[in-house]
């Protein structure tokens, strides 16, 4: 599963693209470098509040045990929490 963080911002200098945009970015990369492996993406909404956008999280996800992010923010949202943290440097 691939989260599209600010799913909810678009055409800015952060985000210059949809989330439908990115979607298809990131489900045609998948394809082409993981082939063998079924990819879900999903949007995921930014609320300017670390815990309300984590408890969104919780409660619209499936469990998961990885964070992947290159945001810094991000990956201080999950640093108490027992999910193994990958960043990425972008």
């Amino acid at each position: 599963m691939i989260g599209i963080g600010s799913a909810n911002k678009e055409y800015t200098m952060d985000n210059p693209f949809t989330y439908e945009e990115r979607k298809i970015m990131v489900e045609l990369s998948a394809k082409e470098l993981f082939s063998d492996l079924n990819v879900q993406v999903v949007p995921v909404p930014d609320f300017e509040d670390s815990s309300r956008w984590r408890n969104y999280l919780d409660q619209h996800l499936p469990p998961f045990g990885y964070v992947i992010s290159g945001n810094e923010w991000v990956n201080q949202v999950f640093k108490d929490t027992g999910k193994t943290i990958i960043p990425l440097e972008i």
